[in-house]
């Protein structure tokens, strides 16, 4: 939804017509003062002004009980004028974060390249379906200050957002995190809003406010994971080695920025993979629309990356008739190797990670040979983990290799005549 609002006086007018405030019967408190919790690119009530997106909230409403307060928000009926909304990234004009990544020269590493191959990669909304809705309590206190607990992540988050928001000193705010009934990012940044909307009504109605999201309205207005729009295009030697990476990251924002910021960086430096190649240009922005605000979801922007860069690997092997395991063991990085533009590979061996990465894909290449080719197929994790371990599966049978501090053991059993029989 994308649309121009009435003015508080209006929809005020409109329930006092309705009988829903006033002093006969249970009190309802209806509030329309909402304020922003981030700075300027936060969320805020639009007075005549725009609805960012359909689950921006319009007015917060209070009530002794759950039926008075349904029978409130059937009289509340704001009237929109609708707008074109903005829905596709890639139409979006208003930026809100970017960045850009320099190594080399792309022009001169494509000049080198024998084969060059393109590729664009998606990825939507996903849902971080924590157990627990959003769930928050706010007491007032006799000093002017909140006391908060909620369902959430970042508590500090929650602190500042409510010491800007409400104009009070740090030490007349207490948050309390309850236990989070899980969050996987999804009550990062979002727990914010729901906390200065209770403390609003808690302080007004001068009692404590219970506000708890029910399922629908969880997943309709909090944030989701960015959906992604990133294009490779790539340029390799016949031989398999990486020449040239030029690649685009757009990132959907949703209608307000949040944590996009950061989650863009992330997905920006991480676009290119553990892969080594001399030249590098990657450009990404991320981009506002009108749905919910998107923010964080375990992987902070690199799930995306991965996705898309992992894919193209695959492409560029089958391309050149390379085994994708064999492929990426060319171009793996090494301990100090340059990743992005400046920052330097640097792992402790003495954590048997990056650096015995080729020697654990060489062990599970050998491993592979002893697998039926129509039934196996090849893993391939590489990262600073404490440690890497790889299993390879066909019908019964685990192939392993398993790397420490003191190198790559393999699994022998795989030879033999009842290998692997109740290994998952």
């Amino acid at each position: 939804m994308h649309a121009s609002g009435r003015s508080r006086d209006e929809i005020w007018a409109a329930l006092e017509r309705k009988e829903i405030y006033g002093t006969s019967g249970p009190r309802i408190l209806l509030w329309f003062d909402l304020i922003q919790p981030a700075g300027e690119s936060g969320p805020r009530i639009p007075m005549g002004g725009e609805v960012q997106h359909h689950a921006e909230p319009l007015a917060l409403v209070a009530a002794p009980d759950k039926p008075t307060l349904a029978a409130a928000l059937e009289h509340a009926r704001p009237r929109l004028s609708p707008l074109p909304p903005v829905l596709d990234p890639e139409l979006a004009t208003r930026v809100v974060a970017s960045y850009e990544i320099l190594k080399g020269d792309v022009a001169t590493g494509f000049s080198a390249a024998e084969l060059v191959v393109e590729g664009t990669y998606r990825t939507g909304h996903q849902e971080q379906l924590y157990i627990e809705p959003m769930a928050m309590i706010a007491v007032p206190e006799a000093d002017g200050g909140i006391t908060v607990h909620g369902s959430l992540q970042c508590p500090y988050y929650v602190h500042a957002a409510l010491v800007r928001g409400l104009g009070v000193a740090t030490d007349r705010v207490r948050v309390v995190q309850a236990e989070t009934g899980g969050g996987f990012g999804g009550k990062e940044e979002y727990p914010s809003l729901l906390a200065l909307h209770a403390s609003i009504l808690a302080r007004k109605a001068a009692r404590p406010i219970r506000m708890v999201y029910d399922r629908h309205e969880d997943i309709a207005a909090t944030t989701k994971r960015h959906p992604s729009i990133i294009h490779h295009r790539t340029g390799v030697t016949r031989d398999g080695r990486l020449v040239a990476q030029d690649i685009e990251v757009v990132l959907d924002a949703g209608a307000y920025t949040t944590l996009t910021p950061v989650v863009l960086s992330r997905a920006t430096l991480h676009s290119g993979g553990p892969y080594a190649c001399a030249n590098v240009r990657i450009r990404s922005r991320g981009v506002a629309t009108n749905t919910p605000p998107n923010g964080a979801f375990r992987g902070f922007g690199v799930t995306q990356s991965c996705f898309a860069v992992e894919s193209n690997m695959d492409i560029l092997a089958d391309e050149l008739g390379l085994d994708p395991v064999e492929f990426r063991r060319r171009n793996a990085l090494d301990v100090g190797a340059v990743f992005g533009r400046h920052v330097v590979v640097e792992i402790d061996r003495g954590h048997g990670t990056l650096g015995n990465a080729r020697a654990a894909i060489d062990a599970l290449i050998g491993i592979d040979e002893h697998l039926d080719p129509g039934k196996a197929r090849t893993a391939f994790a590489l990262g600073d983990l404490p440690q890497l371990f790889e299993r390879y599966r066909a019908n019964d049978a685990v192939a392993w290799a398993y790397v420490d501090a003191r190198g790559v053991t393999g699994s022998d059993a795989l030879l033999s005549d009842d290998i692997g029989h109740g290994i998952a």
